[in-house]
């Protein structure tokens, strides 16, 4: 006589190869699981948290440093166009002054900044009569001390 109840009388054993040991199971108990588990979706979670973090950081100090290479970028052509408008002002009218009030354009780069020129003019007259100016573009937060440069861009205006 066979011990054991009436349904593992009439199941089917498989035997299984594992290492190091040998085991039966039922052939009925052979079906395969879909899906995982709430402690392996944990693991997976728990593993990519810290990788996401550091790419949203990545990504903030990517697009930080984007905007202040563009605002140079602006400010580098403001301080070109500012020189060409320069040098069709009349000799005797270049002075500092005049040159600070010159109006700097809104651009999309400058628009949350206090901005303003900043210029050094010299009167020369080796080898020739002359102008030399050093002209910056500042520009600073609005609600801060911290000031940003462009430049210092140094040309000459000869005395027609």
């Amino acid at each position: 006589m066979n011990s054991g109840t009436a349904h593992e009388r009439n199941a089917t054993f498989v035997t299984i190869a594992c290492p190091g040991r040998v085991r039966k199971r039922r052939a009925t108990d052979s079906r395969v699981r879909f899906g995982y588990t709430i402690g392996e979706c944990l693991v997976a979670i728990a593993m990519l948290l810290p990788i996401a973090a550091l790419v949203t950081k990545i990504g903030i100090q990517t697009e930080n440093l984007s905007r202040e290479s563009n605002r140079v970028q602006v400010g580098h052509r403001e301080l070109i166009n500012a020189r060409e408008s320069i040098g069709t002002w009349d000799f005797d009218s270049i002075s500092q002054s005049n040159i600070e009030a010159i109006p700097i354009p809104d651009h999309n780069a400058f628009q949350e900044f206090a901005r303003s020129w900043q210029a050094v003019v010299v009167d020369e007259t080796e080898p020739m009569m002359m102008k030399r100016i050093t002209l910056s573009l500042q520009f600073a937060p609005a609600n801060s001390d911290n000031a940003s440069e462009v430049g210092p861009l140094t040309f000459w205006v000869p005395k027609p």
